[in-house]
């Protein structure tokens, strides 16, 4: 399976990504790594066992999907029954986030955070898949154009028993934030829009809702950690510019969006050699390599 995985890696990536030849070339030239790295699972450790479940998190536009992605098309390809799923498809629809912003604070309208995905739907559906109870199961589809779910989910077709569920999503895995670390803002839309701290204390207790509900379902969690706070930006404004239609229009709005997320991603990269399993560098090109140093046996 590791011979194959590099010309499968890479023949995807060309057909299906706008990676040029370098960043191309890094990530596939990383999956022979990456599958020494993989729990065993399904058809390498006998029959009646449950699917192994990997978590891949990492800030916006670092290339956790396309990491995801990949890794279900070789591992599919390798004849293992995989399953991805993406946390992004979980947002709650737009109707219900209003509703938050509501009850809760104005923040809690914009999708990202914790708090803001329909996170016991995401639970059922790992616990069915787990299971083997994909009879019928259709996971959700959000469209970020108009930033709200669409009607109709898509079907799961793979059938019984999995070998491995790729759970893709930027704070799969990670762990909450300590009390006196929210006291100071981040950044100016913190300082001005959540002077009294509520939405803040309120996404670190929905991250530690998150943390708590995947520790007992997640056997991996690998992270995709990116050089600097800047090169998020400029990552997610080169992911919005690829879309067929682009939600937010220009750097300015990207800057501004992605400052709900920035005490979040700054979080993480500090303190992912705490808790991931694995650590996926991107360098300022977008290249992923794998040093060993990265490699941690979390907590």
């Amino acid at each position: 399976m590791i011979d194959q995985c590099i010309p499968t890696a890479n023949d995807w990536l060309y057909n299906n990504t706008n990676l040029g030849p370098q960043q191309r070339n890094a990530m596939s030239d990383l999956c022979p790594d990456l599958f020494c790295e993989l729990p065993v699972a399904g058809a390498d450790s006998g029959p009646n066992t449950k699917p192994v479940i990997i978590a891949l998190s990492g800030a916006p536009g670092s290339g956790k999907s396309t990491l995801g992605r990949m890794l279900s098309a070789v591992l599919t390809g390798a004849g293992r029954r995989c399953q991805l799923l993406s946390l992004d498809d979980y947002y709650l629809p737009l109707k219900q986030r209003l509703a938050l912003a509501e009850e809760i604070h104005p923040l809690c309208a914009v999708r990202g955070v914790p708090g803001t995905h329909d996170f016991s739907l995401l639970l059922d559906h790992l616990d069915r898949l787990v299971a083997g109870n994909i009879s019928g199961l259709r996971t959700p589809m959000f469209d970020k154009a108009t930033d709200d779910r669409l009607p109709e989910g898509k079907p799961i077709q793979l059938h019984a028993p999995l070998d491995y569920v790729l759970l893709e999503g930027w704070v799969c895995g990670t762990p909450p934030q300590l009390a006196d670390a929210l006291t100071e803002p981040v950044n100016r839309m913190e300082a001005e829009k959540d002077a009294t701290r509520v939405w803040r204390q309120w996404v670190n207790q929905n991250l530690q809702d998150y943390q708590t509900a995947l520790s007992s379902r997640v056997q991996a969690r690998w992270y995709i950690q990116a050089p600097d706070w800047e090169a998020v930006v400029r990552w997610r404004w080169q992911q919005e510019r690829d879309l067929p239609v682009a939600g937010l229009k220009s750097i300015d709005e990207i800057q501004t969006f992605l400052a709900h997320y920035q005490r979040l991603v700054q979080h993480m990269q500090a303190t992912s050699k705490q808790w991931a399993d694995l650590i996926i560098t991107m360098d300022e090109a977008h290249c992923a390599t794998m040093p060993p140093d990265t490699r941690s046996t979390g907590q």
